[in-house]
Formats: structure tokens, sequence, C-alpha cells
């Protein structure tokens, strides 16, 4: 049983304490941890734990980005119950004073002009309390004076409208245009938009809508998707502007793109990659990036926070797509990568994602068992978005062996000693890529072979390994 009163309200750079309790009268309460993350962030910062007693999240982490949590309690026999049963829960944030500051897009002030080119396609990133442009703008940009400044929003059909009749809302953007040098737009008190589902803009089928950010974060093309399930990835009808018109890339914090769509009436502006990205691996891969998800169980416990793959925005080194391996509890089971290697940031990670490579890559990995009563079974999920003609071997380097995953993408072994490490090295490339990546085993042998037993003597399992040729 998870008892917990979910906090829905912090004031910026304070700190917000979070409680919770669980019971479990039949095999006993494993863990009660907090889980949480900062808006605009995919990694998960915890887990935090809460059974002896609440945890405070510094003020340093109550930002303009926004903030959201979970609670996850499990018992020994691993049944596992979370806070909420799916998805996080938000914590508003509020923001006093002045609210969101424009120098975060334009250090030097709003450029100024009185060109066409010189007009600013810009959003406001929070949902301010009061929603009045004249409140918004008129505090930093002066009474309204038409020769000075102008703003306008769209009212479809190709017109506009003008200042004062445009009411301010977060997931729009506005064009604004002035010839003062150095100008900061402030949005005045307001509080962050919720981050632990997606944001929900009205569009006008058949007609253009000008999309802002409502997140102090930016947004991916891929995580802005319309209500038939398309996302702005490469749509020929979304621009941003930059005094022209041009492919949109991103949502950036107080900018805007256009958008329009025959039949879609609602666009979803999605802040996470996914509900619990760090936990579950991610979506929206580009072609040539792939993800694998590699989960360890030994019977008596689990380690699922192990994800090996490329993307273009990671480094063969530390970047912040890796992250750490978690504690291991005892008698259960870790699956990590030691990374002795890395100049910075040299620790064990249970995520390591490495930069696109048209050959391979590999990574040595050990697999620690807590309990030498259970056997350890490992199981790799996402190998279909490997390329087609890369090989994918798992290698253990303890018996000199090797698995080819494409043909069973699962692997058990049994366990020496307590807290004993199977090294294993996982390796998906180009025939002579993994070959020259083997540890010395040799995975495409030339004639067959049967090699003795293991281990010998032995009491409840032994295994043999076989080695055939290709067109054996």
């Amino acid at each position: 049983n998870l008892s917990h009163s979910p906090v829905t309200v912090a004031t910026l750079g304070e700190g917000v304490s979070i409680g919770a309790s669980a019971d479990d009268s039949n095999s006993g309460l494993l863990h009660l941890e907090l889980w949480y993350r900062i808006g605009g962030e995919d990694q998960l910062q915890g887990p935090y734990d809460l059974l002896s007693g609440d945890h405070t999240i510094s003020g340093a982490n109550v930002t303009t980005e926004g903030l959201s949590y979970f609670i996850e309690a499990a018992d020994h026999a691993w049944n596992i119950t979370t806070s909420p049963a799916e998805g996080a829960h938000d914590i508003t944030v509020n923001i006093p004073g002045d609210g969101q500051l424009s120098n975060a897009r334009w250090p030097s002030g709003v450029p100024a002009g009185k060109e066409v080119t010189n007009y600013q396609l810009i959003s406001f990133p929070i949902i301010p309390d009061n929603g009045s442009a004249q409140a918004i703008l008129e505090d930093d940009l002066g009474t309204y004076d038409n020769a000075i400044w102008r703003f306008y929003g769209y009212s479809g059909g190709g017109s506009y409208q003008e200042y004062p009749g445009v009411i301010v809302k977060p997931g729009f953007s506005y064009f604004l245009i002035t010839t003062q040098e150095g100008i900061t737009v402030d949005t005045d008190a307001g509080k962050t938009a919720n981050t632990s589902e997606p944001f929900e803009v009205n569009l006008n089928s058949g007609d253009w809508t000008l999309i802002g950010n409502p997140f102090d974060f930016d947004i991916p093309m891929e995580r802005i998707t319309t209500n038939e399930g398309a996302t702005l990835v490469g749509d020929p009808n979304a621009y941003s502007f930059s005094g022209d018109w041009r492919s949109a890339s991103t949502l950036k914090p107080w900018d805007g793109i256009v958008y329009k769509s025959a039949t879609a009436n609602k666009l979803y502006i999605e802040p996470r990659s996914s509900m619990r990205l760090a936990r579950e691996g991610s979506g929206g891969l580009e072609e040539g990036e792939w993800l694998v998800d590699i989960s360890a169980n030994n019977g008596f416990g689990t380690d699922n926070l192990n994800t090996v793959g490329v993307r273009y925005a990671a480094q063969d080194g530390y970047d912040p797509l890796d992250s750490y391996e978690p504690p291991m509890l005892p008698g259960s089971v870790s699956l990590r990568i030691p990374h002795d290697d890395w100049e910075e940031h040299n620790d064990i990670y249970t995520t390591d994602i490495r930069s696109v490579s048209e050959e391979g890559q590999v990574w040595d990995m050990e697999v620690v068992s807590g309990n030498p009563d259970f056997n350890t079974w490992l199981l790799f999920e996402g190998l279909e978005t490997i390329p087609d003609d890369f090989e994918i071997f798992l290698i253990d380097r303890s018996t000199k062996t090797a698995q080819n995953l494409k043909w069973k993408p699962e692997y058990l072994f049994d366990v020496a000693s307590p807290n004993s490490r199977k090294e294993l090295r996982f390796v998906a490339g180009q025939k002579g890529f993994v070959q020259s990546n083997s540890a010395g085993v040799d995975l495409f042998p030339d004639e067959y072979s049967l090699s003795q037993n293991y281990p010998n003597p032995f009491n409840a399992q032994t295994s043999l390994t076989i080695s055939l040729k290709d067109d054996a």
C-alpha cells in the first residue's frame, strides 16, 4: 500500500519537500523511492530514499523549466506500486515579480528596426497571471505608439489582430517590432505549464496558426504532433521566422513557428521524450540511430535500467545522454557499464549512448549477481532498430564464448558465488568490425567443435559450447 499526498505547487528557487508512506504485510517493503525531473531534461534525478523520511528537492532545481516526479514502492517479491499509477505528478512553479525575461533569447535586447525583416516572432514561456498584452508589454515598451512599436496576433484568413486587441495565450506566438534599442520584455508574474503531459494548442484547420513555446526549454519538432498523429519533423508547412520564413527545426523559448494543416485541428507540444524516459528508453529515433534495452533478472531482483545505442547527439565519451548505475540492493543483480577509461566522469553507467558509426560500436559490461542460488537471465530488446547489415553478438569474456543475438536475444548463465562478476561484451557492427572486437573469440567458426562442459564438476546444471559453420 502506497500513500502519498501530491505536491502541486512550488515557488521559484524555493525547496520543496516530498514524502510518502508504504507498507507490505506479506514479503516486506524493499524500497520507497522518489524520482523527479526538471522540465526539458530527459534524465531523471534519483532515486531518493523516502523510507527514512521526506526528501527536499533543492531550490536550485525549482526553476522556470518546471518540475515533475513520481514515487515507487517495491516489496521483496518485486511487486511495484507507483504514485501516480502512470505518468508523473506535476509541480506548478510560481514565478513572481517580473516573471520571465526575453534576454534569455536576446541578451542585448529585442532586435530593433523599422523593416519587415526586423519583425520578431515571439512567444511567452509562461502562463501569465494577466494575459493582457497591455499589462505585459507597456511597462517595457512604453505607451503604445505604432511609430515606435507594434504587436500583432494572427486572426486567420491572412488578417492580423493589432494591439491592443490581442490576448497573450501560452502556446501561441505573435509578431513584435520596435525601433527602440536594448529593450527587454518581461512577462510579469505567472506559472509554469504542466511538464508531465502534452500542451494542447487549437489549430485553425486549413489556415495558419502561430505556434509558441509554453515551456522554458527547447522543443524538437518530433515532439510536436497533430491530433492525426503526424509530427512536424520535415513538414513543409512548418516555418520559423528570422527575417524571412525558414524551415522550422526547433521550437525555442520566446520563439515561435507558423503551421498549417488542411485537416488537423489540434497540436500537441510534448515536453518530454517519454513519461519515464530514463527508465524506459527513448523514442523518436532518426535514421541510423538505434537503442537496445538490456534487462537482467536473477529470480530475486531485476535491473531494467540499461540502455546502449547510438544517437547523433551523443559522444563516445561522457555526454548528457549517459546515466549512472544506481546502487545494487543486497542479493539483487546489477548490469553495469564500467568506464574507468574516461578522462571525465569515470564511473559505472547504466546507459551509455555513443556516436553513430557506419562500422559499429562495442560495449564492455559486467553483471554482478548477489545470489548464487539463482541463474541470471539477460534479455535484449530493441535489436530490430539496429541496421540489418550489422552482426550482433554477446561475448562472454569469462568463458570465452559468444552468442549471436539475432538468433536468440536472451542469455542465461549460472552464478559461481555471491556478487561474482560476469564480464560480457556487446558488439554490433559490420562483420569485420565485430570479429576484430571479439575479445579473441571466433565468431564465425570454419569447423565444427564441441567444448568441455563447464563448470566441471557440476551439480544442478552444466554448459557445453558447440561451434558450427554458417552452412552446417
